[in-house]
């Protein structure tokens, strides 16, 4: 049953969204000098953003690979618990363990 919702929810998504704009296609004469500068305009915010976009990618990128060599040295260098803690049901028996330091 879920299987099924799971998989009409992108037909439905599609259904549901507005059907796209249509392109119109203009003439530009000699006239439209202001118009033409507005347009180089928008090329140029255009290219910006997609340069802020590459920018912060390869950010990203570079802080979940600092990241993830962080938690290997943690293991292999460190010897200490951090990476383990990460799998499922340590951080609430490492969790029990120290409720049960403070009671005794």
């Amino acid at each position: 049953m879920n299987f099924v919702g799971v998989a009409s929810l992108p037909t439905w998504q599609w259904e549901a969204s507005p059907p796209a704009p249509t392109e119109s296609v203009r003439v530009v004469t000699e006239d439209d000098e202001i118009e033409a500068g507005e347009s180089e305009a928008g090329e140029q915010r255009e290219h910006f953003w997609e340069e802020v976009h590459e920018v912060l990618a390869y950010t990203i990128l570079v802080l979940a690979i600092l990241h993830a060599l962080a938690a290997l040295k943690h293991h292999f260098v460190d010897r200490d618990d951090v990476l383990r803690s990460m799998l499922p049901g340590r951080k609430q028996a490492s969790a029990s363990r120290a409720g049960e330091d403070r009671t005794s």
